[in-house]
């Protein structure tokens, strides 16, 4: 069997590196870009919020009717399309 070849793994940008500090850096309105670590943080903290709140087997049963009336709430949007679908079919035979 063959030996693979190990590398070292560099442990990230040296000191001096440009943008090798902690914090994001912000644009002249304060957004951070992507890697938004303070939404990140919001985000997680609500998700453990509401993990803990006793409301996720509700909100999984809201959900699965949700789905199972998808029929009943989403046949028009889908006859909507296929409208739009036929309309543009006829332009173009038209064309």
């Amino acid at each position: 069997m063959r030996q693979r070849k190990t590398t070292p793994r560099r442990q990230g940008p040296p000191s001096s590196a440009p943008n090798s500090s902690k914090r994001p850096e912000r644009s002249a309105d304060g957004n951070q870009g992507e890697g938004n670590r303070e939404a990140d943080r919001r985000y997680r903290e609500s998700a453990s919020d509401f993990a803990r709140s006793g409301r996720v087997k509700a909100a999984g049963e809201e959900a699965r009717r949700s789905v199972e009336d998808e029929d009943e709430y989403g046949g028009g949007e889908r006859e909507d399309e296929s409208r739009d679908e036929r309309k543009i079919l006829e332009r173009a035979k038209r064309s």
